[in-house]
């Protein structure tokens, strides 16, 4: 996500949180970019990137939250569940 913004996004600024509690860890990536249209990017399939983060995301039992729209940066949280042995 990070690369993605690098990348593309013409952030200025990209902030990144990790946290974790009592069964699960959450990750947060915001920018300041430009922004996107998530649903044409999954539906014409491109992004790649995209792609990959959310098959990584569903292999791991998490749940991926994006919240971007064109001209208003993107913010990603992911939930991935802690497992105990």
């Amino acid at each position: 996500m990070i690369n993605n913004a690098l990348k593309h996004s013409e952030a200025t600024k990209i902030v990144f949180g990790i946290e974790r509690f009592l069964n699960y860890i959450v990750l947060e990536i915001k920018d300041n970019g430009k922004g996107f249209s998530y649903p044409d990017i999954v539906k014409r399939g491109k992004g790649k990137g995209w792609e990959n983060i959310t098959n990584r995301v569903e292999v791991m039992n998490g749940d991926i939250f994006v919240d971007t729209s064109p001209g208003k940066g993107v913010s990603v949280t992911i939930q991935l569940p802690l497992t105990t042995s």
